[in-house]
């Protein structure tokens, strides 16, 4: 299972949640501060995942500042 928690950063987790969600087939919800993928049936991947928000922090001008770490299945 994969998760993506926000943590402290100014991000809105509504738009990533939905950008997720179109481009990886809308499994991704949004609980508080973590994004979670519920869909067990469908896999997917942590690389694409990780490609997408890299692409959504530079469109909104925020990727050199914030960092993505994979940690165990958990991207913070």
């Amino acid at each position: 299972m994969v998760q993506i928690n926000l943590g402290k950063s100014k991000v809105n987790g509504e738009n990533i949640v939905s950008l997720l969600n179109e481009k990886l087939g809308g499994s991704a919800v949004l609980e508080g501060k973590r994004i979670v993928f519920e869909d067990e049936d469908k896999s997917v991947r942590m690389k694409d995942v990780k490609t997408y928000l890299k692409k959504y922090l530079h469109r909104e001008g925020l990727r050199k500042q914030i960092r993505i770490i994979i940690d165990k299945g958990e991207i913070n």
